[in-house]
């Protein structure tokens, strides 16, 4: 769960018991390097953290409670992760004028994968079971060969705002 930008609280639903994980240095405002801008976990339960300065790191909720002291999985991240599939976070990237790419980053490796381009906004949804679910309504969406994507057909001129499974 993701609270004020300057920590990742983990609970455990059977138990209740919390684990608070904070930066460091604490944020001064949300656009300060250290701030917490996404948390989110896999299937698999494993944990991950993205700071404004662009580094994803790994959490583990039995190691430290400082985020910094938790390793970086990769860096530079410059988009805004939309989920978790598998070991991979999927991130949205933004460009000129609307375009949208949407990348896997492995969490063991770090390397980047694109996935799907459009020169016009897309809406993203994660199924754990078949990958990113796409859909937009203006301009066309290209996926990558092979890559772990729907494209759902939308008329032309509508506009989705939301996908969630």
């Amino acid at each position: 769960m993701l609270t004020p930008s300057d920590r990742v609280v983990v609970r455990d639903l059977a138990s209740s018991d919390e684990v608070e994980i904070v930066t460091s240095p604490a944020p001064t405002d949300y656009a300060s390097p250290s701030a917490v801008s996404w948390a989110g976990y896999s299937d698999s339960g494993a944990l991950f953290a993205l700071t404004v300065d662009g580094d994803l790191r790994a959490i583990d909720p039995a190691g430290s409670s400082v985020l910094q002291d938790h390793p970086v999985v990769a860096s530079a991240v410059d988009g805004f992760p939309v989920g978790v599939l598998g070991e991979s976070v999927l991130v949205n990237v933004t460009g000129d004028e609307g375009a949208v790419e949407l990348f896997s980053i492995d969490t063991t490796t770090g390397d980047r994968s694109l996935l799907a381009s459009s020169e016009r906004f897309f809406d993203i949804g994660v199924d754990p079971e078949s990958g990113a679910v796409l859909a937009a309504g203006f301009g066309e969406i290209t996926a990558e060969a092979g890559a772990p994507v729907t494209v759902l057909e939308v008329p032309d001129g509508w506009f989705v705002s939301a996908l969630d499974w």
